[in-house]
């Protein structure tokens, strides 16, 4: 199935693809359907010289990654037939932990000029009663940074749990 036409046969069944980085791998995949909202991240692509399909999730706020997953014929089939997706990147946070785990750890010069925000509010209202300290772990935050944007969100009707110290 795999082509020298294309990167498809080189990459993990899991595989992590930096922004600026990507022309090569992403010049011969189209993308078949994107998921919608609320994830606006996720969308399947197909290589268009060997036909591997590929789950592929776009988180571009924090780490600027590609995330894409392999898929198999059955998985393939039941998203093409009946619009059934796989779980695997439904969650932002799960995109962050691949990122941290694959050892991309950004830094924002100015958080007041940065998508934290919005990170912290989408993570909150994916995981309610998230604790200050996850955020911070998931997005390389000082402790004291991620409980004053914590404190910023949650004033939008969204719930943090500020640990204890």
């Amino acid at each position: 199935m795999t082509s020298p036409d294309c990167e498809c046969g080189r990459l993990e069944d899991l595989a992590i693809v930096p922004m600026g980085h990507h022309d090569h791998v992403f010049r011969t995949l189209d993308i078949v359907q994107k998921r919608g909202m609320p994830w606006w991240w996720l969308y399947t692509a197909v290589c268009n010289a060997c036909g591997q399909p590929w789950l592929v999730a776009q988180e571009e706020r924090h780490n600027d990654l590609f995330i894409l997953r392999r898929l198999d014929p059955a998985t393939t089939e039941l998203l093409a037939r009946d619009g059934v997706w796989p779980s695997d990147f439904d969650r932002y946070e799960t995109l962050l932990e691949i990122g941290r785990a694959a050892g991309h750890s950004v830094r924002f010069c100015d958080v007041a000029d940065s998508p934290l925000l919005h990170t912290v509010a989408d993570l909150a209202k994916e995981r309610p009663g998230i604790c200050v300290s996850e955020l911070a772990s998931l997005l390389n935050l000082d402790p004291t940074v991620a409980a004053d944007l914590a404190r910023q969100v949650e004033s939008e009707s969204v719930r943090i749990t500020f640990d204890a110290g």
